[in-house]
């Protein structure tokens, strides 16, 4: 259902308009000789199709108009034996009424009966057999969405034995891969008007959120004895490399305790404000163009939180590390949507895209809390979140969104509709927190001059794809 959708009316789509033949059948009675009023006015209107408007009308048009003027029953001969007139008449004669009736020397025979039979030929442009009268002004959709992003990817994280952990032997337990895929509800809403009273131009604007795609990710000691968190260790081996895979374990049996927890989310929300323009309408097929300004917000955080307490003394060490990614954009669109109309249903096809800047800013911190016999300490570095990557990162980027859309939608009664349908919108040059995980590490913070400054960081671009159900109602009036 298009959330504009009017009945067809006005002007017709080029190529195609019906045929309108009128027939105008006007008795008049001859007395004495003198003329009398028209005794009755019979007005019959047939629906002809005419396949272009460019070619006349085939010999089949005519025949039916004959029938149709025997079936009415006025078409008889006159004194002559000749078949009363058939004329073609301008078409403002359509408006003028009843033709006048003709004089006295036309007429023969007392008691004779004249008939005019005035053929009318209407070109009234118009979509329909029977035109749907003034469309909506005004209207508005309620979706609720069923949608799955794109997933997130994350490096390994957690490991086990063998090997204490240490890639790449070692057993993942979480990470290599990709999360947050999972479906997720959300809500969109538009609402817009034809301008001017008309219905050929208008404007509209709509918005769309999801919701918070959270994930989460815990394991202790309680259950595996041994947990690590995997990393490329960056320390000078003193034979012109490096100690390459490492892990730091937080949890051991018989050593320490201990567990790691991880947390991500995911928030998008979409706006947009634009014009709708009919380029062209028939009787049950209609197809607009818009032109807009959009809007998209797109934040992605992980937190990574992991807690020891060493069995031999008094001591615990937590470490949390925080990713976080925003982008933000901002560009204007192009797009065409179709409406197929069945009567009570319809399908409503919608394909725009729109060019803009992606603003990318990427927040990393890092936090360690050791506790010795109840003593706190706290240090500004984590393990992925370092003094040499420590910060806020930003920076633009062009980027392209485009979105389609394929539904249903079914009359309820004369201003509500119920539609459903399929939706997908795609955005690229998206950071993402996963894709700024450096896992190489130099222990030696800051690192002295000479030696790797790791873990880095450098801009890394990702895409972000939205697609699922929607299921809504579209109000008009």
């Amino acid at each position: 259902m298009n959330p504009g959708a009017r009945p067809a009316h006005g002007p017709a789509a080029e190529g195609h308009r019906p045929l309108f033949v009128t027939f105008e059948m006007t008795s008049f009675r001859s007395e004495h000789g003198e003329a009398t009023q028209a005794e009755s006015t019979m007005v019959r209107r047939v629906a002809l199709r005419n396949e272009s408007v460019r070619t006349p009308p085939p010999r089949w048009t005519w025949v039916a108009v004959l029938m149709a003027m025997a079936a009415t029953g006025r078409m008889r001969a006159d004194d002559t034996g000749r078949p009363n007139e058939l004329r073609l008449l301008p078409r403002a004669s359509a408006l003028d009424g009843p033709p006048s009736p003709p004089d006295s020397e036309s007429r023969t025979g007392r008691g004779s009966e004249w008939e005019s039979n005035p053929v009318v030929v209407d070109e009234t442009w118009t979509d329909c057999v029977e035109p749907a009268g003034v469309g909506y002004t005004t209207w508005a959709e309620l979706d609720y969405l069923l949608w799955r992003r794109s997933n997130q990817p994350v490096p390994i994280l957690v490991t086990t034995d063998p090997d204490d952990g240490v890639l790449p032997n070692a057993t993942t337990l979480f990470g290599g891969g990709r999360v947050g895929d999972d479906t997720r509800p959300g809500g969109r809403l538009r609402f817009g008007s034809w301008l001017n009273g008309g219905t050929c131009e208008g404007v509209e604007a709509g918005i769309m959120m999801l919701g918070n795609g959270a994930w989460h990710y815990a394991v202790d000691s309680s259950t595996i004895t041994t947990i690590a968190r995997p990393f490329y260790n960056y320390t000078d081996d003193l034979q012109g490399g490096y100690l390459g895979e490492d892990s730091l374990l937080v949890a051991l049996a018989g050593t320490s305790t201990g567990g790691i927890e991880i947390d991500g989310d995911s928030n998008i929300l979409s706006a947009d404000v634009g014009l709708r323009r009919v380029i062209t309408e028939s009787c049950r097929l209609r197809l607009d163009g818009l032109v807009g300004y959009q809007m998209a917000r797109i934040d992605e955080s992980v937190r990574i939180r992991s807690a020891t307490s060493l069995v031999s003394s008094d001591t615990t060490i937590e470490i949390t590390d925080l990713f976080d990614a925003r982008n933000e954009f901002h560009g204007a669109y192009l797009g065409l949507e179709l409406q197929r109309d069945f009567g009570r249903a319809s399908i409503d096809l919608l394909g725009r895209i729109a060019l803009g800047n992606m603003r990318q800013t990427v927040m990393i911190d890092g936090e360690q809390v050791s506790t010795v016999g109840g003593v706190a300490s706290v240090a500004g570095n984590g393990l992925f979140a370092q003094s040499t990557n420590i910060g806020r990162y930003t920076r633009s980027e062009f980027a392209i969104a485009p979105e389609a859309g394929l539904h249903v939608g079914y009359r309820l009664s004369s201003g509500l509709f119920a539609r459903a349908g399929y939706s997908c919108m795609y955005w690229n040059h998206v950071a993402k927190p996963g894709d700024h995980m450096d896992r190489g590490i130099n222990p030696n913070q800051p690192p002295p001059a000479g030696e790797p400054q790791r873990p880095a960081f450098a801009f890394v671009d990702g895409d972000l794809l939205l697609h699922g159900l929607d299921f809504g109602l579209v109000w008009t009036y």
